[in-house]
């Protein structure tokens, strides 16, 4: 797990550096030519990192696919090694990374395979990060039930005889506070993720430059990378 976030790290130092210079090749195109025209110069910059986008969009994918499978083992640690609870996001994953594997933007015939390829690998990601956090919140309503009925076990049996609470071991209060903390965390940043995640959708809805949807887009698709 170690060397899964020292990648993502890199990963997204590496990601930040070439956002930059696309930015600023932009700016440059926008600012520093005076020989082309004003509207002629967003396809310009486009023109200018057209070699980079390849790259930059499979380590995009890439870093989704290392960050669901991230959110899965930590599922399978929430519910203690249980196959059955990680089956259907492990699904997801791997038709997401078959689909990118196979059939996505920029492969040798991807476009005849599957022409909606990257807007279906998100997709999966999205059905990934959401099962996941679903089960992480069953996950969480499942311990404050039942570990409010422990408590309410323990008290009781605290009051008929002490030296039964020492031998059950059965835990108590602080101990459930900290679990319910922390899956309630989980849930919370999962459900940040999810709407994050869901407004990329706006990536693969095509507007004209004169549309004031497309300043939406800008902000929207950089927030994602």
């Amino acid at each position: 797990m170690l060397i899964v976030v020292v990648y993502l790290y890199l990963a997204s130092i590496t990601q930040f550096a070439l956002d930059f210079y696309i930015g600023f090749n932009h700016i440059h195109s926008l600012l520093m030519v005076p020989d082309t025209p004003i509207p002629d110069r967003a396809d310009l910059a486009e023109a200018n990192v057209e070699t980079i986008w390849i790259p930059l969009e499979a380590l995009l994918t890439f870093n989704m696919i290392v960050g669901d499978a991230v959110l899965i083992w930590r599922i399978w640690a929430v519910y203690q090694g249980r196959i059955l609870a990680i089956f259907l996001p492990c699904m997801l994953l791997l038709a997401s990374f078959d689909i990118t594997c196979t059939a996505y933007d920029g492969l040798p015939g991807g476009e005849q395979i599957c022409p909606k390829a990257a807007m279906v690998a998100w997709a999966l990601s999205v059905g990934t990060n959401v099962t996941c956090t679903i089960l992480v919140g069953f996950k969480a309503w499942r311990v404050h039930v039942f570990a409010g009925a422990d408590v309410l076990l323990t008290i009781l049996i605290f009051r008929r005889h002490r030296k039964w609470t020492r031998e059950l071991n059965l835990p108590g209060k602080p101990h459930r506070i900290t679990t319910e903390r922390i899956l309630l965390i989980f849930v919370i940043s999962g459900c940040i993720d999810n709407l994050l995640w869901l407004t990329q959708v706006i990536a693969y809805v095509n507007f004209t430059r004169d549309s004031p949807w497309m300043y939406v887009n800008q902000v929207l698709v950089a927030m994602g990378d």
